[in-house]
């Protein structure tokens, strides 16, 4: 089966908070930052859905920028990640 390497974003969605959950976001941290080399800062979204626009609010449970969320797994605005 040929894989075939995505270069946008997208919902992402893994193993959640499970037990494995802190080894598995920091060797991906560690994996990007071996391959980088350079201070990195990566920032999630300033606000959730109907934040900004109260009156246009739509329920979403998840509204983390995919980078974020691959990285980290964290789910909440106002998230800024420095690395290393």
């Amino acid at each position: 089966m040929k894989t075939i390497k995505k270069t946008h974003s997208g919902i992402f969605r893994d193993g959640g908070a499970g037990s494995s959950a802190k080894r598995r976001y920091r060797d991906r941290r560690k994996k990007l930052m071996q391959k980088e080399n350079s201070l990195m800062v990566i920032t999630g979204v300033p606000y959730g859905p109907g934040g900004k626009t109260v009156w246009a609010y739509a329920y979403s449970p998840t509204y983390q920028e995919p980078a974020m969320m691959y990285l980290t797994g964290v789910n909440q605005n106002n998230v800024i990640f420095f690395g290393p």
